[in-house]
């Protein structure tokens, strides 16, 4: 016989609700938890860490280049325009591991026209960041070569991993922060000649010397050519002239017994006017001179004998940027020599006292 028994049903609906109510609480709790933990976790899950952020910033302000590089390296400059096509001025450096050397490098310098590389290369390309790349490989170094938008700057950066592979992370990481710079204002190339003063009574060694800074268009030169005479510099121009300046040099007057074909060549960073003059004594040699005049009285002229002159060298300047520079050049033709007027148009020379 069966019997209802109205409390125990009472007590077995409190449990029932209660087992439902905890179950609910369980399951709010996990589903929170893991949406927590989704939460957390996507806020970081794939974003790289930059390892990149704190390194030092190479920069080529010649060419409008740069790039980053670890603290433990360190930039060794090697040479200008060093090989091949390379240009002057390119500033060929290295990376070097300055706390274990050696461990590879990488070095880097900038051409025109286009370098070209041994068919023997494995060739491939590839892109770091925006910046695409051609890659020709070795065993155990790789040459990038990268190109501005302008065509006008070939960048080559030569990564050696030998004698340590384990570096080639590293340098990937290094070539990953390469970037072309935007030319914001034209830029100037600077060749420096350094030339040492007379010692004085009190001295053993001259401490003191003139540093004479030319400025010039640097796509004008194609090759600076080494010379072992401290008063003289010596230019290949891109049109294929040679032109030279000495300093300083103070050469006699010219004087002409008839009228000389001249050309009146602007720049405004001189205050007396450049005339290039053809020199009477060779066929391809011209001179750049101030102070020419056909006024018989400025000449000094005691009759009819010459009919101009002008100054024996090229007076620029004045004040601490003053003296006489002899400029040459020689010019096989009318568009070579076109290429030393536009030199000339846009030289500048500075001054300065430094000490040794």
């Amino acid at each position: 016989m069966s019997t209802n028994n109205p409390k125990s049903k009472a007590v077995s609906l409190f449990l029932l609700l209660l087992v439902v109510i905890l179950g609910s609480v369980l399951t709010y709790i996990s589903v929170t938890s893991k949406s927590k933990i989704v939460s957390n976790n996507a806020g970081t899950e794939g974003i790289a860490e930059d390892v990149t952020k704190d390194w030092k910033t190479y920069a080529n302000t010649f060419f409008n280049y740069e790039l980053k590089y670890p603290e433990k390296f360190t930039p060794v400059n090697i040479a200008d325009g060093a090989s091949g096509s390379a240009l002057p001025n390119s500033h060929v450096v290295a990376f070097i591991d300055k706390e274990t050397p050696p461990v590879g490098s990488i070095t880097i310098q900038v051409f025109q026209p286009r370098p070209t590389y041994p068919t023997t290369l494995i060739k491939s390309q590839g892109v770091f960041g925006n910046l695409s790349y051609e890659k020709y490989s070795r065993t155990k170094s790789d040459t990038y070569l990268f190109v501005s938008e302008d065509k006008k700057r070939y960048v080559e950066i030569l990564v050696d991993y030998n004698p340590n592979i384990d570096y080639k992370d590293v340098f990937d990481q290094i070539l990953s922060t390469f970037r072309f710079v935007p030319v914001a204002t034209k830029v100037q190339g600077q060749t420096d000649l350094i030339v040492p003063r007379a010692k004085s009574d009190t001295e053993e060694v001259s401490t003191k010397a003139t540093k004479y800074s030319f400025f010039y268009t640097p796509s004008f030169v194609k090759t600076i050519n080494s010379t072992a005479d401290v008063y003289y510099i010596d230019f290949t121009l891109s049109s294929g002239a040679n032109l030279s300046i000495s300093i300083p040099f103070i050469g006699e007057a010219n004087m002409f017994d008839k009228k000389p074909t001249i050309k009146i060549i602007d720049n405004s960073n001189f205050k007396d006017k450049i005339y290039r003059i053809k020199d009477n004594d060779s066929e391809n040699t011209y001179r750049y001179v101030t102070g020419y005049s056909e006024d018989p009285n400025i000449c000094g002229f005691d009759d009819d004998s010459y009919f101009a002159c002008a100054d024996g060298d090229a007076l620029l300047g004045e004040g601490e940027n003053g003296g006489a520079f002899s400029i040459s050049c020689i010019a096989s033709s009318a568009t070579s020599l076109k290429g030393c007027d536009d030199f000339i148009k846009d030289l500048d020379i500075k001054v300065s006292d430094i000490n040794l």
